[in-house]
């Protein structure tokens, strides 16, 4: 995502993993940067995702930082930040979700196409949020084959992530 102005909902765009080049753009970059690590979507209701240019997302943000001179970088995570997202799946009834997450790795193209398929097809869309904040959030949950949404108020406890 690249910074132009207060709503950054305009100026999103998707390349693969693989074509992002964290150093090139660490270098691009001048000072410290902020990860968005995304587990959700923030939802209307149970069934309707927000999405104004880009859907809103149910992130964790912590800070990091290249050195000018480095050759190589790679993404750390710390694992509570990890402990952060299990526990805000299993405040929504998705204790296992990491798992279902690791199952999805394991699909070969076409059945994760169909699950795919599934996952946006039984979604609505919202482009002008009655809600600002305090909404729902859901993931979709492979094993039940259906969105799986909870409040934005029932969050996991608060924790630093540096």
């Amino acid at each position: 995502n690249k910074h132009y102005g207060e709503d950054e909902s305009s100026n999103w765009r998707v390349i693969p993993l693989q074509a992002f080049d964290l150093l090139e753009h660490a270098r691009g970059t001048d000072g410290p940067m902020q990860c968005m690590l995304a587990f959700g979507f923030a939802m209307q209701d149970a069934e309707t995702v927000i999405c104004s240019n880009c859907p809103r997302l149910r992130m964790v943000s912590f800070p990091y930082s290249v050195r000018r001179d480095a050759q190589t970088v790679t993404f750390s995570f710390h694992p509570s930040i990890f402990d952060l997202m299990e526990e805000e799946w299993a405040s929504i009834g998705l204790p296992h979700f990491a798992k279902e997450l690791h199952c999805t790795d394991e699909l070969d193209a076409a059945s994760f196409d169909r699950l795919l398929q599934t996952a946006i097809g039984s979604l609505k869309v919202c482009r002008t949020p009655e809600t600002d904040g305090d909404g729902l959030w859901a993931v979709f949950s492979m094993q039940r084959g259906q969105w799986i949404s909870g409040s934005n108020m029932d969050v996991a406890v608060s924790r630093s992530l540096h």
